[in-house]
């Protein structure tokens, strides 16, 4: 079975929780707020104590975090230490990809999604990425959108972003 990990279970992270559970997959969550999500769904998912608990053996890690750049590069190296080499690493943030993976020691598995109900989903990479990971996220996403039943012409939003 195909496992999720959710690191930050504020509303993001709730809407990516609830997305992956409806969507079939085995869902671990982070947060180190002990009351963030306590009731949502609980029985149906794992909330782990450790980023590392969290993420091992993820096949999608999906970080919600604070708007806080240096907060995401340090969550992001610490969710490397410990995931799995093919796991895509996806990071809902405002912030460009390119500032997302300037700590990443493995960039080409980094990505930046996004979400909201009038566009759907959107996809941000590099060059860096690895054509695996590149469709690994897009049909993840495709998936996911299928699941909220989105028309799969939102999924056109996906852009490829060239590194300067």
């Amino acid at each position: 079975m195909r496992k999720a990990a959710i690191l930050g279970l504020g509303k993001r992270g709730e809407f990516w929780l609830k997305t992956a559970l409806q969507s079939g997959w085995q869902v671990s969550g982070f947060d180190p707020d002990p009351m963030a999500l306590e009731t949502s769904h609980r029985h149906e998912w794992q909330r782990d104590k450790t980023i590392s608990a969290t993420v091992i053996d993820a096949h999608l890690i999906v970080c919600c975090l604070p708007e806080r750049l240096e907060l995401m590069q340090k969550v992001i190296q610490r969710v490397q230490a410990e995931a799995p080499d093919a796991s895509v690493i996806a990071v809902d943030t405002e912030f460009a990809v390119d500032d997302v993976q300037s700590c990443a020691t493995r960039r080409d598995q980094l990505v930046q999604v996004t979400y909201d109900h009038e566009s759907g989903f959107a996809l941000a990479v590099t060059s860096q990425i690895t054509a695996q990971i590149n469709d690994t996220a897009t049909s993840t996403l495709s998936e996911f959108a299928a699941t909220l039943s989105i028309e799969p012409a939102t999924l056109q939003d996906i852009q490829d972003v060239e590194r300067a």
